[in-house]
This record gives structure tokens, sequence and C-alpha cells, in this order.
């Protein structure tokens, strides 16, 4: 993506693909951080009633805009890009660490992240646009859950199965889902609602 500031200086940033999480968490308290060189933003806060940090590239900044990030927590959906990943089906402790914390000579981003966790669930992708055979799997990293992609070729060590410990190294982005989204992702009737309500929005205005 290429930027031309008001002076005429010229600046780039990669554009990484976006991957919408299946399940929603929540985060709070947070803030919210825009680059206007590069047309980014990085989400900073911690899950709902946890000590546990998250910092993520913002995927959907102009799709929810000013009206969505009015309120005191977000609803978002987490998916960590694996720079490199490994299956051990040996006891492995769990962890949720910032990179540059960790190897600080790796981490080039601020939303780089090193984990530990057991793997929960797992399904075979395919990057329509690549061809490349990516994995989706599902983590339980004790103080939350989290979904990761690894491309098969950078995934190493043992097989792939449910209740193994993968270890990786990832780049966290994410989205947030305004109240519209919420609603449509909803299925079945919602208690919460007196079933007249439901009857009244059929009524003809005519």
């Amino acid at each position: 993506m290429l930027y031309e500031s008001g002076s005429g200086d010229v600046f780039y940033a990669d554009c990484r693909p976006g991957f919408r999480a299946r399940y929603i968490q929540t985060i709070t308290p947070w803030a919210l951080t825009e680059y206007d060189e590069e047309g980014e933003a990085v989400v900073h806060g911690y899950r709902e009633g946890t000590d546990c940090e998250v910092l993520f590239e913002l995927q959907n900044l102009t799709e929810v805009g000013p009206a969505g990030f009015r309120a005191q927590e977000l609803h978002v959906g987490l998916c960590g890009l694996a720079y490199r990943a490994r299956i051990r089906k040996g006891l492995v402790k769990t962890h949720w660490t910032p990179l540059e914390k960790s190897a600080p000579s790796r981490a080039a981003h601020e939303n780089d992240w090193s984990l530990a966790g057991r793997v929960i669930a797992f399904k075979p992708l395919k990057n329509p646009l690549s061809g490349s055979d990516l994995y989706w799997i599902h983590l339980d990293l004790e103080r939350m859950r989290l979904e990761v992609l690894v491309n098969q070729r950078s995934l190493r060590g043992d097989t792939l199965a449910t209740g193994a410990t993968l270890e990786a190294e990832v780049w966290l982005q994410g989205h947030v889902l305004d109240e519209q989204a919420l609603l449509s992702r909803y299925e079945g009737v919602d208690l919460a609602w007196a079933t007249a309500t439901f009857w009244s929005g059929m009524k003809r205005k005519n």
C-alpha cells in the first residue's frame, strides 16, 4: 500500500492477508491507535475479566466507523498468522508473551506474539488466491482461546492432532464487530424479547 503525504513524501506498508476469525472475544478496557502514514490501526487491551493482554492489527477500521468505537467493550475476532510453528506431543508450559520480550531479535512488529497452547481443533484450508495449503488451528492458551493460521510448509515437529501442543510466533490481527454484525451472527430465538415483539414487526402499514 502506498501513501503520499501533503509534502509529497511517499510511504509504503505491507498488506497482509486478512482472516476473519470464527469465535468472538470481548476486550475491555481497550485503546485504539491510528497511524496515518501507513493507513494502519492497532488495538491494545485485555480480555474481559482477565489480565490477559492483547495487541493486534485492526482489519476493519473503516468498516466499523467512529460509532463502533464508542463502547467501553469491543467484540472482536482474533487470529494469529504464524511466522513459524512446531507441534510437540510432550508436556509444554502454556504461554502467551509479546515476542519483543521472549525473542527481541525476531520481533519486527508490536503485535508479534510468542505462544504455546493445546490444540482444541484444526482444519486444513487452501488459500484461493495463492493456492497455499494452510491449517486453521484453535488453541487453548488457558487464559484465552485463539485461532491461528499456519502454512503447512512452515509447520514442524510431530503430527498435528487434537490434544497436542502448538508452539508458534504469530502476527496478531483482528476485526471488530459492531452491533449490526453481532445481531446478524445470532441463530435461534432470542429469549430476551417477548413473543409479541416479533409479531409487531410483521404489521402491515396500510
